[in-house]
């Protein structure tokens, strides 16, 4: 999940600040976040992964989704967890 969004997070920063909510949920639901979307359903509850899948539910959301949001994604990819 980190490294797709690693791939991801560029374009994310850009977007949080210029899209629409509306136009942010359709990214969200791209194919260029099929690998985020497929991975955090196989982890689903492992508490080993609460603050990554906490992070990515929120930032992945039109009406929350912002710089602090992706801070909060990088920071658990960075922690691993």
């Amino acid at each position: 999940m980190c490294e797709a969004w690693g791939r991801l997070r560029a374009q994310y920063y850009i977007r949080v600040q210029d899209d629409t909510p509306y136009q942010l949920n359709q990214w969200f639901s791209s194919p260029d976040w099929s690998v985020i979307n497929s991975d955090g359903a196989e982890l689903g509850d492992d508490p080993a992964y609460s603050h990554l899948s906490t992070a990515l539910g929120s930032g992945m959301v039109g009406d929350v989704a912002s710089v602090s949001t992706g801070r909060e994604i990088d920071q658990a990819c960075a922690a691993g967890n």
